[in-house]
C-alpha cells in the first residue's frame, strides 16, 4: 500500500501564500500542530483545505489587529510594537518573539 504524499511547511507555505513561520503561527493557533519536536507533514490533499482556512484566519487576525490597534509591549522583549496573542502561552509577543516551533 502506497502512503499518502506529505508536504513540508516550506511546501505548504509556497501554496498558501505565506511563509513557514506564519503557517506554523496558524497550524498551532488552529490546533493542526504537532507535538513538541516534531515536524509537519501535511497531506498533498489537504492543501486547499489549509489555504482556506489560512486565508479566513489571516483575515480575522488582522481584522483583530486593526480594530484593537494591538501595539504595546512585548511580554518577552518589551518592544513597542504591533503585536500577536500567542495561544500556547497567553503571552502578547511582538514579531520577532513569536515561537518559529
Amino acid at each position: 500500500m502506497t502512503e499518502p504524499k506529505t508536504l513540508s511547511t516550506r511546501e505548504v507555505a509556497e501554496k498558501v501564500g505565506t511563509d513557514p513561520k506564519t503557517l506554523r503561527v496558524f497550524l498551532r493557533a488552529t490546533s493542526q500542530g504537532v507535538g513538541s519536536g516534531k515536524r509537519y507533514a501535511l497531506p498533498a490533499k489537504d492543501v486547499a483545505k489549509v489555504k482556506k482556512e489560512f486565508v479566513a484566519w489571516e483575515a480575522e487576525r488582522q481584522a483583530a489587529r486593526e480594530a484593537a490597534n494591538d501595539q504595546g509591549p512585548c511580554d518577552n522583549c518589551g518592544a513597542k510594537v504591533d503585536l500577536y496573542h500567542d495561544e500556547a502561552s497567553g503571552s502578547s509577543l511582538c514579531e520577532d518573539c513569536v515561537p518559529a516551533e
